[in-house]
């Protein structure tokens, strides 16, 4: 008996083995507040890799409610940021460079969207983005800082205001003196 309940647990939770990537610190791939699958869905495999794998300078997450017709980022979250607030301004308004089209259900409930900016200067190796939007800054000279954002948008299903909704990408790229 006892034999046979331990054949069951095992082969019960052979079946469980999921194949994990390990990430390096400081990376987007290890960040738990970004949904890797937006990066992995948005991009081909080698450019989503290069995301995910590579060291980030700083990071943050900002929050974004529907305004009239588009999303508007404001709320950095202190607890999902990373090293400190010191480009928290450049990211949000880099997440507000885009004009996300805010569909609305006709419920009082507004649609909501997190923006998840990560600075990486020097830029990261391998990836070749199909377009990146260069940004003016107060220091001049050449771009040396890459800003990748990542967009996850929280609408729901039965939206009625946008007939034949189309849903914009969801990776951006900026590079910017700094």
């Amino acid at each position: 008996m006892l034999k046979a309940m331990m054949l069951a647990v095992c082969i019960a939770f052979s079946g469980v083995a999921v194949a994990t990537v390990n990430y390096a610190e400081n990376t987007v791939g290890s960040n738990r507040a970004v949904p890797n699958r937006i990066v992995e869905k948005a991009m081909d495999v080698s450019q989503a890799t290069s995301i995910l794998k590579a060291p980030y300078a700083a990071f943050y997450k900002i929050s974004g409610k529907a305004g009239k017709d588009n999303f508007d980022f404001k709320r950095v979250s202190p607890k999902k940021s990373f090293p400190d607030a010191r480009w928290a301004k450049l990211a949000t308004s880099i997440a507000n460079q885009v004009r996300i089209p805010a569909p609305s259900t006709g419920s009082r409930v507004k649609p909501s969207a997190n923006a998840y900016v990560a600075f990486y200067p020097g830029g990261i190796e391998g990836l070749e983005p199909k377009r990146v939007v260069q940004l003016e800054t107060s220091v001049e000279g050449e771009p040396n800082t890459l800003a990748v954002l990542v967009i996850d948008q929280k609408t729901s299903s039965g939206s009625t205001r946008f007939t034949g909704f189309q849903p914009v990408p969801e990776v951006y790229f900026f590079e910017l003196a700094l």
